[in-house]
């Protein structure tokens, strides 16, 4: 099982994984408030955080814990930018799987979507760098959607040999009265355009745009077909 997470989320790395699925979650409640979309992704790669997620697959217990840094700006790709360095370990049944971080590029004023750097990746998949960039609404309502970024894969710097691509969109998810998830949601493919993997990054937010925690949903992919989605939840 691949984990992938970007601004949202590029999150190159992999684990292994077991069969079946999640619950059935209870329906959620639409908030009526508007949200503060670009304070709350700005805010969520520019502070140092740290998350602890799990799962259970047919008596599997999966944990993975996600680390977020700020380190100093540089040049990526002639721009000049910010860099929020992700860590993650994964562990199945409790022992570890494996571990990769990754390095994101990003502007803000407002956040756009710039690339990403890993070593780690099993697909080759070590260089990302974007083609298109959107930037998120400064508030909206819950059902609100749209574009966020497209990318290519490479396997290093020199960007002569293509891996794959990655589509980005948000959304903005019911939960409470008071809250909602503002999910990125990426479609990773590998070089022949077969689907890897499908994952959507969810911070949980108040209207001010203040994160309250993450859940992040895994579409698993065997030769293109899907297979399932799995959650993990703090």
């Amino acid at each position: 099982m691949k984990v992938a997470l970007i601004l949202s989320a590029l999150f190159l790395s992999a684990c292994g994984g077991g069969g079946g699925g999640s619950d059935v979650p209870v329906a959620p409640s639409a908030s009526t408030s508007a949200f503060a979309l670009d304070t709350a992704s700005t805010n969520f790669y520019t502070v140092p955080r740290t998350f602890n997620l799990n799962a259970v697959v047919n008596g599997t217990a999966f944990n993975v814990i996600l680390s977020y840094s700020p380190q100093p700006d540089v040049i990526f790709e002639g721009v000049l930018s910010k860099v929020n360095q992700a860590t993650s370990t994964v562990r199945e049944n409790n022992v570890v799987q494996f571990s990769d971080t990754v390095l994101r590029f990003f502007t803000t004023g407002p956040l756009l979507f710039r690339g990403a750097t890993s070593m780690g990746d099993p697909d080759g998949q070590n260089y990302l760098v974007s083609t298109f960039s959107d930037r998120l609404p400064a508030t909206a309502n819950v059902g609100s959607t749209g574009p966020v970024a497209t990318a290519l894969y490479f396997t290093d710097v020199g960007k002569t040999n293509p891996r794959g691509s990655e589509v980005l969109t948000y959304s903005l998810e019911a939960d409470t009265a008071n809250t909602a998830f503002l999910c990125t949601n990426s479609t990773i493919r590998n070089q022949l355009n077969l689907i890897l993997l499908t994952q959507s990054e969810c911070i949980k937010i108040n209207p001010a745009g203040d994160e309250l925690g993450l859940k992040v949903l895994l579409g698993e992919y065997t030769n293109g077909s899907f297979v399932r989605t799995i959650e993990f939840q703090e």
